[in-house]
């Protein structure tokens, strides 16, 4: 079982993750930028 810490930081830095990967397949598709 993996400390609270460890869970934590492992879950800020997917939705970090998850953030960055959205920014930047937006930024990559201008049909995206279109859409919204």
């Amino acid at each position: 079982m993996p400390s609270p810490g460890t869970v934590c930081s492992l879950l800020l830095l997917g939705m970090l993750w998850l953030d960055l990967a959205m920014a930047g397949s937006s930024f990559l598709s201008p049909e995206h930028q279109r859409v919204q």
